[in-house]
């Protein structure tokens, strides 16, 4: 158990609304960190197209679906991929998610029927646990990041971790945590809170390993005002065990929030889905060209938001 003082470093711990807000944060950090651990009920890893078209206000409601991937890369603007032939890629901190299973499962549940839809018959995956094997390794293998399903594995286990390291981060996306789903931007539907993180178990993460920063997002403004609130709480006893509580970007209101996230969640489902659904095949075989088609659509339909506003 790390001590509290034993690494004679600030604690600091930082909160953001959104999740990919916490990439500026750890952007403009001095020490370079060997380990993040981040606990999120969503594998954000997707990596969106068309940013550069998008509004400035709507890019980072875009970023939360990649956050993990950017967070990994704040230091010294990393490349996006792994490359174990370039040593410059792999300079990046180790990174573990703890992410509950059944958001794995439904995540896996998502994926597989539209990867399966475009691969060859003797390719296909026989299994979603077997999809999930080699979704998990690809994450592993492509971004460095490690899953760590958890519940139903410990989360306390992977305090070794974190005292292992040098100078770790821990990055809480509060959805998380069972208790918080009413006090978040993105609610898991129809899932137990059991099946989920536990807020005890977080405290005693933070409390047995003591990393010298937290970055905390994805709570609303409603919630943070609260002070009866479960993340007010949670936040009172990160306090108590030496921290310094910070706030970083954050938005005016949740209803500005919601706004941001309606306007992307409108132009993924309504634009990009089908057009990527409509060329898997292409994609899959490399072939891009129809690429330009999307951005013609991305650019009418930002440009119709920006007339609005």
């Amino acid at each position: 158990m790390v001590e509290k003082g034993e690494r004679k470093l600030e604690y600091r711990a930082i909160i953001h609304s959104f999740h990919s807000h916490v990439y500026d944060t750890l952007a403009e950090l001095d020490e370079f960190p060997s380990l993040i651990l981040s606990l999120d009920s969503h594998v954000d890893t997707q990596l969106f197209g068309q940013i550069e078209l998008m509004p400035e206000e709507i890019r980072r409601a875009a970023l939360r679906a990649s956050s993990l991937i950017l967070n990994l890369r704040a230091f010294g603007e990393l490349p996006v991929f792994i490359d174990e032939k370039d040593e410059y890629s792999i300079l990046s901190p180790k990174m573990y998610l703890a992410v509950p299973y059944v958001s794995c499962e439904t995540e896996i549940a998502v994926k597989l029927p539209k990867v399966n839809h475009v691969l060859p018959d003797e390719e296909k995956f026989r299994s979603g646990r077997e999809f999930m094997k080699y979704y998990l390794n690809t994450l592993k293998k492509l971004y460095g990041i490690k899953i760590y399903e958890s519940p139903p594995n410990n989360l306390l286990k992977l305090v070794k971790k974190l005292n292992k390291a040098d100078y770790p981060i821990l990055d809480i996306d509060v959805d998380y945590i069972g208790t918080m789903q009413n006090e978040c931007y993105t609610p898991l539907k129809k899932v137990k809170i059991k099946d989920l993180g536990n807020v005890d178990k977080v405290i005693s993460l933070i409390r047995k390993s003591k990393p010298p920063i937290i970055t905390i997002s994805e709570a609303t403004l409603n919630a943070i005002n609260d002070v009866d609130s479960n993340f007010s709480k949670m936040i009172d006893r990160i306090s108590n065990l030496g921290y310094e509580v910070e706030y970083s970007t954050m938005l005016d209101s949740d209803e500005e929030a919601m706004r941001l996230l309606s306007m992307h969640e409108h132009y993924y489902k309504e634009i990009q889905e089908p057009f990527f659904e409509k060329h898997a095949k292409d994609e899959l075989v490399g072939d891009y060209s129809h690429r330009k088609e999307l951005n013609k659509a991305a650019k009418k339909y930002f440009g119709t938001i920006k007339k609005r506003a």
